[in-house]
Order: C-alpha cells, then structure tokens, then sequence
C-alpha cells in the first residue's frame, strides 16, 4: 500500500484556465433593468481611471437569468445582451435564458413569464435584432473561468475538462441545479454551497437559489449573489479578485416590497400594478372574470402562501381572502 502510494508523491493537478484578471460579477438581474445600470455605471466610471492609469479594465460578468418577474424584463435582455456583444460583459447562462431562447426560437416555453418576455421583445425588436439576442443566448456558456474562479448560474457538481462535451443531465444541474423533491410547496434546490465541487484555490460564483443577502462562504468555498431581487429591490454584485460585495436598487420593487411587507393596499393603478408583481412572486393567485363577470378578477393568497403562513411575514397578504376588484383597481 505505501509502495502504491509513494507512485503519486509530487503529482500536481492544473487546470487549463486564463490568468485572473478584474471582474465584476453580477447576480440574477431577473428584469431589474434600473439596478443592472447602476453597476455598469459604476463600472464604466471605475474603467474610465483604469484606462488613464493604463491598467486592465474590469469586465461585467452575469450569473444567468437576465429577465422574468421584474418591472423591465424586455429592457434587461436589450441592454444585457448589448454589453456582451460590445465586449463589456460575459453572460453565462441560467435557466430563464435556456427558456428564454427556446422562446424566440418558436418553441413551447411553460413559463407565462417567458411568454411575456418573448412577446415583449418581438414586440420592440426587429427581426434582425432579435437574431442578435439568440445568437448571445446561443453563445452563452454553462461556466466561465479562470486561475481561481470559476462562474456558473445554478451549481457545479464538477469542473468539465476542457472541451469536454456534457451529457444533457449535467448541463441541466449547472443551469437548473440539483434538485431534491418538494419542500413548503416548491420544488426543492440545492444551493451552491451544497451543489459545487470543492477546491481550495478555486471561488465558485453563482446565483440561483434566492438568499436573505449576498454572501461569500469561505468555508465551502462559494459565493451566493441572487438575493431575490425580483421580489426585493436589490441586485448584488462582487468585485473580483477584491471579494467585495455591492449593490443597487431597482426603485420599483423597492417600493411594491414595502407595500408586501406593510398592511394597508394601493388603489387603482397601484394596486393593479402590485397584484401583478405579488402573482409573478406566486404569492397571490389572480382568477379572471369571463362572460357576464369579464373585467372582474377575484385575487386569493397562494398555496405557498398558506403553507409558510407568510402572512405573518408579509401583513398585507391578509387582504387576499378572496378579494374582488375590477381592471380599474
């Protein structure tokens, strides 16, 4: 056995990845297009010294999920996939793209939101535009690397080998992650902590699995950035190789989730407008009115709702009970 042993005494294993070079890192934007600019901002502003200074300029890098839920879904694919084609930014792609360009490919997409974002986008862009966006979304990788970080959306069961070619199971858990049955009434996520290969000298990033806050666990040698910006206002980005965490507010979410958290309801368009926002987080569920009862909605807390007694967490969900209300609020 010692014999057996002694054969790997000095053997060093490497990995075939680019120098680490200044990044900044960016959770799910989920269609927090405001929030998403005010980091480029911050980077375009930082890079401007850097170009004086004749050093590297940081380059933007996605998590994955540029839209779906959020106030601007349209808007955040647009200028998303703009900086990855000007060579400002890498997106890696996360489940909503996978969806996303099977969308705009014609094929059937479950998610009504997706739906939406599609629609959106035919809506405002040209054919050839909208080419565009497919072929970023096409060229999109699972994971980007280098020296000591490794990028992906959702987790990383293991580091592909270089040109390694991935069986669809192991594609699917990088961008839709590892899945574990059913817990409160969702489908159970592993987070990236416990979906990632270990590897002392290298950071996986990633997003994915909402968290109260961004946060970099040493420990398990990760760095969760999706902190629920679609449903809390705040959209995370880590500065790389600093490991130094910021964020930005998208001022509409901010605002419906001070209404979630509260007790008293908006009027009128407000109220239509945070049904909307309340549905997309599945905390309400909208029935419509047809024949003589068109343009009526009866509003009633979700399932998931009920079963986490998240009215104790979000008062304003009381009103829910079965609430009636018209297409004017």
């Amino acid at each position: 056995r010692a014999e057996e042993l002694a054969r790997y005494d000095g053997v060093a294993v490497t990995r075939d990845a680019p120098d680490d070079v200044p990044l900044f890192i960016v959770g799910d934007v989920q269609g927090c297009a405001r929030a998403a600019r005010v980091h480029h901002r911050r980077v375009q502003r930082e890079n401007d010294v850097r170009t004086a200074l004749d050093e590297p300029k940081r380059t933007m890098v996605f998590v994955g999920d540029m839209a779906d839920r959020g106030p601007y879904d349209a808007e955040a694919v647009m200028f998303i996939t703009a900086l990855v084609r000007r060579g400002e930014a890498i997106l890696v792609k996360g489940n909503h793209d996978v969806n996303l360009l099977e969308g705009l490919r014609g094929g059937n997409v479950r998610s009504s939101e997706t739906r939406e974002t599609v629609r959106l986008l035919r809506q405002r862009l040209s054919p050839r535009s909208l080419q565009k966006v497919i072929g970023v979304l096409e060229q999109a990788p699972l994971l980007a690397q280098w020296k000591h970080l490794v990028v992906t959306h959702a987790s990383l069961p293991r580091i592909p080998r270089t040109g390694e070619v991935l069986r669809h199971d192991a594609e699917k858990a990088m961008t839709h992650g590892v899945r574990s049955g059913f817990y409160d009434g969702r489908e159970n996520v592993w987070d990236l902590a416990q979906s990632s290969a270990k590897d002392p000298e290298v950071l996986v990033v990633g997003g994915h699995t909402h968290a109260e806050r961004a946060a970099i666990d040493p420990t398990s040698g990760s760095a969760v950035l999706d902190a629920g910006v679609e449903e809390r206002g705040e959209l995370w980005g880590m500065y790389y190789p600093e490991l130094e965490l910021a964020s930005a507010k998208e001022p509409t979410v901010v605002a419906f989730h001070e209404t979630l958290t509260g007790t008293e309801l908006p009027t009128g368009e407000d109220l239509l407008a945070f049904v909307e926002y309340a549905r997309q987080q599945s905390l309400v569920e909208v029935k419509r009115g047809t024949g003589e009862y068109d343009g009526l909605s009866v509003v009633s807390y979700s399932g998931i709702t009920e079963l986490n007694d998240l009215w104790d967490t979000y008062p304003v969900l009381r009103h829910f009970r079965g609430l009636i209300m018209d297409d004017e609020g």
